[in-house]
């Protein structure tokens, strides 16, 4: 059964689908960037910025790549020890403290547990 649309619904779905197609772009777009930024010379990308379509097309970023891989792998070891090294110092501090402010007997349990949520509910901004 077809269900015959009228003017609103017609304009409805129009204004609809525009912004579907908007909020799609604007999410792709930044991948778009990184590639054709792939492809450009960085002395183009720092004299003019990124562009949709690649200036000064060149594969440069990719035979650095290829041909130092050593490079590469070291910054992705470098990645994965600080991610190591910051969840697990995070995840033991969390956990101690929670420890601590759990038990009755600590003195300045109060105190600690304001620290916590105040900060929590009022963010520092940018500096800290």
């Amino acid at each position: 059964m077809h269900i015959r649309k009228d003017a609103s619904m017609i304009t409805f779905d129009i204004i609809k689908y525009f912004f579907l197609i908007t909020t799609a772009l604007i999410c792709v777009l930044p991948f778009i960037m990184i590639v054709s930024g792939s492809f450009s010379s960085n002395t183009v990308i720092v004299r003019e910025g990124y562009s949709i379509f690649p200036r000064d097309v060149t594969m440069q970023a990719y035979e650095t790549i290829f041909n130092a891989p050593k490079g590469i792998m070291q910054a992705y070891r470098n990645n994965l020890y600080y991610v190591a090294i910051g969840t697990f110092t995070g995840l033991l501090t969390t956990t101690l403290t929670a420890y601590v402010i759990s038990r009755k007997e600590f003195k300045y349990r109060n105190t600690v547990s304001f620290l916590i949520y105040f900060t929590t509910i009022f963010g520092g901004g940018m500096v800290p």
